[in-house]
């Protein structure tokens, strides 16, 4: 049997927690009167601090991914067992949060849309929102239909318009750690929801599931720093968070038979 290995998941969170720190007094000392960026300690800090977590995330899935080889499915490697439960319950949740904040952020950013983004932006928070709650239902039965593998491609596709819309609203912001944070989190999410979508296929990817599900787990904690968010960045934040959290913890805690 695979040993648990219950220390990734709260590793990711006190992590994200101290960036969050960390880029708060950032963004405190890091201008001068005129609100120009200087190099300060926690703007240095917080640089190597970002290089530093990605790296120990990446060395960890690196060594320790082929610990979980033996995982075949979807309702396996996310929802195993008595995890189940709590994973249904926190994902509707996060399918809650997330359509909140896609919402939100449609009503405040639509101007800036042509009908073609507005469209395409509708149809993956709604297409996002289904997969979710599809995911929360079939993990009571941990049975997860094949269809619903195409279906968590639109999560991915939705973090990836982010992502976009995020570099291309901040391309002559001369500082990179003002967004860079944000765009990371929306990078890890697409990552994630294509590693785990590739699961209902049967087709395990158990280093990049690892680490997309722990950078996604801290960067979230990490953004939210950032001042004048916008709240509906908050909502997508809290989603990203929540279903990472659940599912990475319950593909790395929870033991199974070795290969």
């Amino acid at each position: 049997m695979q040993k648990k290995t219950i220390w990734p998941v709260p590793s990711a969170l006190v992590l994200g927690i101290m960036g969050f720190l960390l880029r708060f007094l950032h963004f405190n000392t890091g201008y001068d009167e005129k609100g120009l960026p200087v190099n300060g300690f926690f703007t240095l800090s917080l640089t190597i601090f970002a290089a530093a977590v990605t790296l120990l995330f990446l060395v960890s899935s690196l060594v320790m991914g082929k610990r979980f080889n033996s995982i075949a499915d979807f309702g396996d490697a996310f929802a195993p067992g008595k995890h189940r439960g709590i994973y249904s319950v926190l994902t509707a949740l996060s399918a809650v949060l997330a359509l909140i904040g896609c919402i939100m952020f449609f009503a405040g950013n639509s101007g800036s849309l042509t009908p073609v983004l507005k469209a395409l932006f509708i149809a993956l928070t709604a297409l996002t929102f289904l997969a979710m709650v599809f995911y929360a239902l079939y993990a009571k039965s941990g049975g997860f239909p094949r269809w619903l593998g195409y279906l968590g491609i639109a999560p991915a596709l939705l973090w990836c318009f982010f992502l976009i819309y995020q570099y291309i609203a901040n391309a002559s912001n001369p500082t990179v750690t003002e967004y860079s944070f944000e765009c990371i989190a929306f990078a890890a999410g697409a990552l994630f929801s294509l590693s785990a979508a590739g699961y209902i296929f049967r087709k395990r990817q158990p280093k990049a599931t690892m680490f997309s599900g722990l950078m996604l787990t801290s960067f979230p904690i990490m953004a939210a720093a950032t001042p004048g968010t916008p709240a509906a960045y908050y909502f997508i934040f809290g989603s990203q968070l929540i279903f990472a959290a659940v599912s990475t913890w319950g593909f790395t805690a929870f033991p199974r038979k070795k290969d």
